[in-house]
């Protein structure tokens, strides 16, 4: 949750161009938190990038990786989940979720020099696309989770 898809995106006022369901949590059957009638708007607070494939990033020599600095040794992998922006990448490595900036496939440095290099990139579902999850508030400030479906 908190997830943007891509570099630079932003939640912001969103109008509905079909009828949509708020529901109160992120699960098909949750009791329905309010109704959305067309043309109606709500506040787009944050959004849900759904991981269909990790990638990969391997380490090259010792280091440190992540905000907890866990050390990462030659050989080990980082599975990627998903871009944050300005080179920064959502993994999973040793049973926790982190992240850091990452030199990409596309480096020109070669692997000698580098402490990790992504190896391969993540599929994601991005916004507004099934079974993408988006959070929204309405003006009178209730608010819950909604799949938008180009509703919105």
């Amino acid at each position: 949750m908190g997830a943007c898809p891509f570099e630079c995106c932003t939640y912001r006022q969103w109008t509905a161009n079909a009828p949509i369901i708020v529901l109160t949590a992120r699960r098909r059957n949750a009791p329905v938190a309010f109704r959305l009638k067309a043309g109606e708007t709500v506040q787009g607070l944050t959004g849900v990038v759904v991981t269909t494939r990790a990638g990969a990033a391997k380490v090259f020599r010792a280091t440190t990786v992540g905000a907890r600095r866990a050390k990462a040794s030659p050989g080990d992998q980082l599975l990627l989940l998903h871009y944050q922006g300005e080179g920064y990448w959502k993994f999973w490595f040793r049973g926790r979720i982190d992240s850091d900036q990452l030199p990409d496939t596309n480096e020109h440095a070669p692997d000698s020099v580098l402490d990790v290099r992504i190896v391969n990139h993540p599929r994601t579902v991005l916004v507004g696309q099934s079974p993408e999850w988006a959070r929204a508030r309405r003006l009178d400030a209730a608010d819950g989770p909604l799949r938008p479906h180009g509703r919105l």
